[in-house]
C-alpha cells in the first residue's frame, strides 16, 4: 500500500484526473440521459481503482468492487440497443424520458432542486477537501527545519556510539515533515514518531515519544551549512547528535521532470 500511495502521491496532474474522472463519473449518472455513459466511465474508473486495491493489498477491496459492479448493472441496462448499434444494421429508436409530473412547473422546479444539491454536494465535498489539503496535504506550509537529515555522529555520556547497521537502538535519519512532529528512524527502518516544539529564539527542540511518555528529548541545536548539532538530555544521559540534511533536489521524482519525448526508456 505504501508503494502505491507514494507512486500516485509523487504526480498531482494524475490524481488531480483520477479524481475528476470520478466525479465525472457520478455527475453522469444522476441523469438519466447520461446513465448508460456514466456507467461506463463509472465501470473504467472503478476497475482500475479495484485492481489497484487488489494487487497492492489496499483495502476497501469489497467496497470498490461493489461499486464497480453496480456501475456496469447500470451500464448494462443498455446492453441490447449498444450491442445493435455495434454490432448489427438494426434502426435504434431514441430512447424517450417522460416526465416525472404532468404540469412543466414541477418538473421545471425538480429539476432545479436537483441541480441546487448536486452543487451543493459538490461545493461541501471540495470546500472540504480543499480545507484538508490546506492542513495536511502537499499545500501545507513547510515547517522550520524542515527536511530529511542524515545522522552521521551519536555522543552519549562523552562517549562515541558507533553507527552499526546492526544496531536496531541506533537512529539513522530525522525527518522533519509537519509542524507538530518529527520522525527518527532506526538502522532498520523503524520509525519512532515524537510530538515536537521548536524554540527558533531559544534554539531548544523538544521530543516526546507519542507511545512512550518517558521517552523525551530536551536539547538545544545549531544549524549552520546543512549540519544539525542538538545536544541536551535524554533519559538522564547527555547526548549529542549530529546530521547531514539531504539535498531533495536528488530525488528523481523531484528533479525528472516531465519528458514528452525519451530516446530511451528511463527506467531507473
Amino acid at each position: 500500500m505504501g508503494i502505491a500511495w507514494t507512486f500516485m502521491g509523487a504526480s498531482g496532474p494524475y490524481t488531480t484526473f483520477s479524481g475528476i474522472a470520478e466525479v465525472v463519473a457520478g455527475i453522469l449518472l444522476i441523469f438519466r440521459r447520461t446513465r448508460t455513459l456514466g456507467g461506463l466511465v463509472g465501470f473504467g474508473v472503478m476497475l482500475n481503482v479495484f485492481m489497484m486495491n487488489m494487487c497492492y493489498d489496499i483495502p476497501v477491496k469489497i467496497y470498490s468492487f461493489h461499486l464497480m459492479m453496480f456501475s456496469f448493472f447500470i451500464f448494462m441496462q443498455d446492453w441490447k440497443r449498444l450491442f445493435a448499434v455495434f454490432f448489427t444494421k438494426t434502426t435504434i429508436i431514441p430512447r424517450s424520458f417522460p416526465y416525472y409530473f404532468k404540469k412543466r412547473t414541477y418538473n421545471t422546479t425538480a429539476l432545479v432542486i436537483k441541480v441546487l444539491l448536486i452543487g451543493y454536494f459538490l461545493y461541501a465535498t471540495i470546500s472540504e477537501m480543499i480545507i484538508s489539503n490546506e492542513s495536511y496535504g502537499p499545500n501545507v506550509p513547510k515547517p522550520y527545519m524542515y527536511g530529511i537529515y542524515d545522522i552521521t555522529s551519536i555522543v552519549k555520556n562523552n562517549d562515541t556510539i558507533p553507527l552499526l547497521i546492526t544496531d536496531e537502538s541506533i537512529w539513522k535519519r530525522i525527518v522533519i515533515q509537519r509542524k507538530e512532529y518529527l520522525s527518527l528512524y532506526s538502522m532498520k527502518d523503524k520509525r519512532n514518531l515524537y510530538s515536537m516544539k521548536i524554540d527558533s529564539v531559544e534554539r531548544t527542540i523538544y521530543l516526546k515519544n507519542r507511545r512512550d511518555s518517558s521517552d523525551i528529548f530536551d536539547l538545544r541545536y545549531s544549524l549552520k551549512d546543512s549540519i544539525l548539532t542538538a545536544k541536551g538530555i535524554h533519559k538522564n544521559d547527555t547526548i549529542m547528535i549530529e546530521a547531514k540534511q539531504y539535498d531533495l533536489r536528488k530525488f528523481k521524482l523531484i528533479n525528472r521532470g516531465f519528458n514528452w519525448i525519451n530516446e530511451y526508456p528511463y527506467n531507473r
